[in-house]
């Protein structure tokens, strides 16, 4: 999502390229599962329909038809259609639906989109390591709905903790568990995440959603 956002940003602010919000949220939805070159290839082709393009309004219309042209229709928008896609991509039941719905309703669409991806890739992961057939679809959804929690936690969190001052000038402890800054370990090599309050499932959700399959030890939690 990084990179998404890195193109756009490259696009509108460096390149001059007057995107508007739907070609901005349509190359999003149509950037998220590609590879770093395609991505690449593909922003290329949305600046040249502008190079070429008479108007805006037609720059806008061909840009569009180039991410269609490449990847086809883009993935879902909406939360409906975001649950409909888990439900084509993993065996979720009813109970897993609702559960899915409660915990995704307040996420905003590229978070959705993020989220969502990474939920059935955890569960089509964690059911390809089990080795019992009969225990996978089991396995995958223990999995999955651990994935959700990380967000959920430190949603709750900037919800309900507001940091005053306290009266000798020094701000308000942290609650438990929420850090400043984290150490991490990450396939062997230090790494250090800081800047924003954070709790150590947080922490993890977002390494793990930039480096799957990492190997992953929290060092330290020390502000």
């Amino acid at each position: 999502m990084q990179e998404d956002e890195r193109i756009i940003e490259v696009l509108v602010r460096e390149v001059g390229r007057d995107l508007g919000p739907d070609l901005e949220n349509l190359m999003r939805r149509a950037m998220g599962p590609l590879d770093r070159g395609t991505r690449a290839t593909l922003a290329a082709e949305i600046d040249d329909a502008f190079e070429a393009a008479p108007g805006i309004e037609h720059a806008r219309e061909q840009a569009a038809q180039a991410i269609r042209g490449r990847v086809g229709d883009p993935p879902p928008a909406t939360l409906d259609d975001w649950l409909a896609w888990i439900e084509a991509t993993c065996p979720i039941n009813a109970d897993d639906r609702r559960h899915l719905a409660d915990r995704l309703k307040w996420l905003a669409p590229a978070k959705l989109a993020t989220t969502c991806r990474w939920y059935a890739q955890t569960w089509a992961k964690a059911a390809a390591a089990e080795p019992e057939a009969h225990r996978q679809e089991n396995a995958g959804r223990k999995a999955a709905n651990a994935s959700l929690l990380a967000p959920r936690a430190a949603t709750l969190t900037k919800a309900t903790h507001h940091p005053r001052q306290q009266q000798n000038g020094a701000p308000e402890p942290l609650p438990a568990g929420v850090r400043m800054s984290w150490t991490l370990r990450v396939n062997g090599r230090r790494l250090a995440i800081a800047g924003r309050q954070m709790t150590e499932e947080e922490v993890l959700a977002s390494v793990r959603a930039r480096w799957p399959g990492a190997d992953v030890e929290v060092l330290t939690d020390a502000d």
